[in-house]
Formats: structure tokens, C-alpha cells, sequence
């Protein structure tokens, strides 16, 4: 060790980095805390490593609260919050959560949410990396099948009383006093130092909609958000879900620049979703929060979750007297000044119900044909008001009978400075643009890039595999 001390600082560090990545490129299960305990200049080095990603649960919180002091906040880069639900029977799992295991689940998420975003409120930036901490979400049982070993998981799967993950299909978890009939009441406390906050259902049970709307809300420094919100079943849940979520974004943070929010689908590809009967529960109040935080980000992804229509509302297409590219009693301000990307996927249509009667193909009916005219319209409307936009894409989901249909505006530049724009409509039936549709893009491809826009329509393969379609579809 005496030999090792007299070399250079830069050699002895380059040695214990190295000690580092062979450990964690190896196959050795063994902890590298020892390591630390070598010496003061070998415990920086290995801490640099340790504590740069934390996985936190409700049994290490309280190491978490001793250990994280000092110098060390500021070698944190990601925590992971893990919360670990109560086991159950699970070899086979033949029973439904209960009331009072739903009850359970809620106060295991609370205790752990609110332990550590209290022992987090304390941090300030000045003790974090520049840029803050990146925050991720997962919650589960050790029991749950997608956590089985590998023999209990087939053994459980060939087993008919196992319901699986059924167990749990229809419960919610959320923070403890919330209730559906009432406004919720937000008493987590705010955490300052957090950049990003990500959460997939691809990890954790059914997390209530409007849960992470009120995480976001006490993020005060939270500039990129990422997650997925399951939709329930019953319309009417989804209702109270929507309006309950888009409550609790109205105290979201201005410093949030990038939004990524998809959601579930509940019908199959197989059906034909109608906006009227499909998507009435997500309508107006979502929408208008959307576009009111949109005004401060430069990344909005929103897929599947909301009706295209009531979110290009206040720039739908009026109707027959409508037939110029703007309407010439709106001024069209910018108002997204700040909107980069803006991507758009919807899950349902609007069309007459009754146009099988009228023809084979629902991509000819009069009324489907004018909803996607007016989407594009629409959207041109929408862009004229966003001073940066980049990069515009509006999805329609792939249906089995309605086939594809995608809007993209694209603005490339070289040296820093707009030098083309795009505008490219890709669909799996012929599709003709209102010319006043294109009149209405060139504009705003002249008003802020300040080139001449090229556009053009192709054409994409699709094939149906000839039976017949479910109409009309009451979900989405």
C-alpha cells in the first residue's frame, strides 16, 4: 500500500477506476462498498459509483435519510423508487384483491411517497448535481407473477385456478384520502431538485390517473415528465379519472419543457372507435389544460389519449361558410412560443355509423372523408400560432378497417437556419388535401421558417384479413 501511495494522484485514481469497471462489467456478484473502506481517496472514488443511481424502498428509506447527507447528494444522478406492496398466496394466486388489500396497497404507497419526498424537500440545488435527479416509479409485490421465478412462474401458468395478474385488473393505487367524488387534496411535499420524473405501467401495477398529475404538481423544478395512465373499463370511471387529472394540472410547474403521456387502448384494432360513443369521457377540460401547459413546453407527445377534435377545438374547421385557409376574424397570435415537437396519436374517428349500408370501404364515407380534411385544417390552424415549430406529427391509430392516416410537417435546417420544410401525408387509401389545407401550411412554413414548403401524399401498404368489422365501438 506504501508503494501504491506514492504514485501520482491521477495513477492511483486511474487504478481504483479501473478496479470500478471491471466490477461492473464482470460477473462478480460481491459488493463494492468494501472498497471504500480502503482509504478516504478510494471511498470518493467508489461512492462516485455507488450512489449515482440509488434504488429506494420502504425498508432502505432510513439508510437512505443517514447516508445521503453532505457531499454525497451531489454524486446522486437517478433514484429509483421502488414500492413493494404486501405478498399474498400466490402458488396459485385464486383470489381477487379485497377491499381491505386495496386499502393495504394505498398505505404502502403513501408511507413510502411521502417518507421520501419528505427526507427530499430538505435537499436544495445547491447540494444536487447541476441539472437535478432523475426520478423513476415502480410498484409491485414480490408476489406478483411478472416477479415469479422461473419455475413458480410455469408452474403457475399451467395451473387453471391461477388468475395471474386478474388479481389485480381492477384496482387502483393511489395516495390515501383521495375519493372519487370530491376535488383531490394534494399534501405531498414539494422536492425541488428532481429534472425528470418516468413512470411505465410496463413495471408497476395500475397507478390512479390523477396520481401522477399530483406528483407532477409538487415537482416545482421538473422539467421533463414521462408516463402512461390506464384507462378503466367503465365510461363513466373514465370520466371522473380525465376531469381529476386535468384538475391537478393546473398547479403543474412552469419549468416543465417536455411532456410524454400515452395511454392504453381498450378496443381492439378490430373495431371501428367513434368519437361520439367511444371518447366522450375525454373531452373538453383535459383538452384545455393540455393546450394551456403546452404554452410553456418544447416537446408535447400525446398518444392515445385524447380526442383529436376537442383538442384542435379552438381551430376546428366551422363548418360550410368555412372555406379559407384561416378564419379572417381570428388574428392567429402566437401563443406556443416555445413548441418545438408536437406529436399527436388518437384512437378514434369520426364517421356515420350506418356506412356499411352505403359501401364496402369506410374510408369513402362523406363524413369520415371531412374528418380527416378538417384534422389536417386544423392542425395548419393550430401551427400558425407556434413561432418554433419543428417538427408537427398527427397520428391516427391503425385500424383494421380504417386502415392509416398521418399528418407530419417537418422543418430541416442547415447552419442553424431553416433551410426546407416538409409537409408529408402518408395513408392506406386515396387521400387528396383541401387545397386550401396546403395554402394554410404554406403560410405557416412562410411566416416562421421562411421557405417555401413542399408537400405530397404517399401511399402505404394495408391489407385486412376479410372479416367483418365491430360496429360500433363503445370504447377506444
Amino acid at each position: 500500500m506504501d508503494r501504491f501511495c506514492r504514485l501520482p494522484p491521477e495513477l492511483r485514481a486511474a487504478v481504483v477506476e479501473h478496479v470500478v469497471d471491471h466490477w461492473r462489467h464482470g460477473d462478480d456478484s460481491d459488493s463494492i462498498a468494501d472498497y471504500a473502506l480502503v482509504c478516504k481517496e478510494w471511498q470518493a472514488i467508489v461512492e462516485r459509483f455507488n450512489f449515482a443511481v440509488l434504488r429506494v424502498t420502504q425498508a432502505n428509506l432510513d439508510d437512505f435519510e443517514t447516508a445521503m447527507v453532505g457531499s454525497r447528494r451531489g454524486i446522486v444522478r437517478q433514484i429509483n423508487l421502488h414500492v413493494e406492496l404486501p405478498t399474498y398466496d400466490n402458488d396459485p394466486c385464486e383470489k381477487k384483491e379485497t377491499w381491505e388489500d386495496k386499502a393495504e396497497n394505498n398505505v404502502c404507497f403513501t408511507r413510502a411517497f411521502y417518507r421520501l419526498f419528505h427526507i427530499m424537500s430538505r435537499w436544495s440545488a445547491d447540494d444536487v448535481t447541476s441539472g437535478g435527479i432523475h426520478f423513476t416509479l415502480s410498484i409491485s409485490s414480490p408476489s406478483d407473477l411478472r416477479n415469479a421465478n422461473f419455475e413458480l412462474w410455469q408452474r403457475r401458468r399451467w395451473n387453471i385456478k391461477d388468475i395471474g395478474e386478474k388479481r389485480f385488473a381492477d384496482s387502483w393505487i393511489d395516495f390515501v384520502g383521495q375519493d372519487e367524488e370530491f376535488d383531490r387534496v394534494n399534501r405531498l411535499p414539494a422536492v425541488s431538485v428532481i429534472r425528470s420524473f418516468t413512470l411505465s405501467p410496463q413495471n408497476h401495477r395500475a397507478l390512479m390517473p390523477a396520481a401522477h398529475a399530483d406528483i407532477v404538481a409538487r415537482l416545482p423544478g421538473l422539467q421533463e415528465a414521462c408516463f402512461d395512465i390506464t384507462k378503466d373499463r367503465k365510461k363513466e370511471t373514465r370520466k371522473i379519472h380525465f376531469n381529476q387529472f386535468a384538475g391537478s394540472m393546473s398547479n403543474w410547474p412552469i419549468t416543465l419543457k417536455s411532456l410524454t403521456m400515452a395511454s392504453n387502448t381498450i378496443s381492439s384494432w378490430r373495431q371501428i372507435p367513434h368519437e361520439a360513443l367511444a371518447e366522450g369521457d375525454s373531452g373538453a377540460k383535459l383538452c384545455e389544460r393540455l393546450r394551456s401547459t403546452a404554452q410553456h413546453l418544447k416537446h408535447l407527445n400525446v398518444t392515445n389519449v385524447v380526442r383529436i377534435r376537442e383538442f384542435l377545438r379552438p381551430h376546428w374547421p366551422l363548418g360550410a361558410d368555412d372555406t379559407e385557409p384561416f378564419l379572417a376574424h381570428r388574428p392567429y397570435y402566437p401563443e406556443f412560443w416555445h413548441l418545438e415537437t408536437l406529436y399527436i396519436s388518437y384512437g378514434s374517428i369520426w364517421y356515420n355509423t350506418e356506412w356499411h349500408k352505403q359501401g364496402d370501404n369506410i374510408n369513402e364515407s362523406s363524413e369520415l372523408v371531412e374528418f380527416r380534411q378538417n384534422v389536417s385544417l386544423a392542425a395548419a390552424r393550430m401551427a400558425y400560432t407556434m413561432p418554433r415549430l419543428k417538427h408537427m406529427t398527427v397520428k391516427q391509430r391503425p385500424l383494421m378497417w380504417a386502415g392509416k392516416h398521418e399528418l407530419e410537417y417537418r422543418v430541416e435546417e442547415a447552419n442553424e437556419k431553416p433551410s426546407k420544410a416538409t409537409l408529408t401525408w402518408t395513408s392506406t387509401f386515396d387521400f387528396k388535401p383541401w387545397e386550401r389545407t396546403v395554402e394554410a401550411w404554406t403560410e405557416v412554413a412562410a411566416r416562421y421558417a421562411g421557405v417555401k414548403l413542399e408537400s405530397r401524399v404517399k401511399s402505404a401498404a394495408w391489407h385486412t384479413d376479410g372479416r367483418a368489422p365491430l360496429l360500433p365501438s363503445l370504447t377506444f
